[in-house]
């Protein structure tokens, strides 16, 4: 992991947060790396205050999802391995319409090539990582 993880402490109810838009993150210990291998569920390799960083990062660079309803996060263009199954480096975050959210790590084939065209000239995805996503690498 090259990514400078920031120290973050959980707070009294086991959330993390707030975000600079008021949102908590709370961990779902079946998505946890150290959670029993489960049919469609994917593992964090994170420790749950490196994947509220994922989450908060996702929160600020909020990239059009097309309603699926919830923010898509990365670190580092992609190059931060955040999946333990298959070294997803896509966090999906379901939106709860309500605080505290939970994700977990996706491949690029669980993403509609809609949503990744409109990431198109987004800044934080490099032309190679734009891609590698259209082509399902990643």
């Amino acid at each position: 992991m090259a990514y400078n993880y920031p120290l973050i402490i959980r707070n009294n109810d086991g959330t993390y947060g707030p975000t600079g838009n008021g949102l908590y993150y709370l961990p779902a210990s079946y998505h946890n790396p150290t959670a029993k291998k489960r049919a469609n569920k994917t593992r964090w390799c994170l420790k749950p205050p490196q994947q509220y960083e994922v989450f908060r990062v996702a929160n600020i660079n909020y990239v059009e999802n097309h309603g699926d309803g919830g923010l898509y996060g990365f670190l580092d263009n992609m190059d931060e391995i955040l999946g333990k199954d298959n070294e997803e480096r896509i966090a999906f975050f379901p939106d709860t319409e309500a605080s505290p959210w939970h994700g977990y790590p996706i491949s690029s084939s669980e993403i509609s090539e809609e949503i990744i065209k409109s990431w198109k000239n987004s800044p934080n995805i490099s032309t190679r990582n734009y891609r590698s996503l259209l082509k399902r690498e990643i």
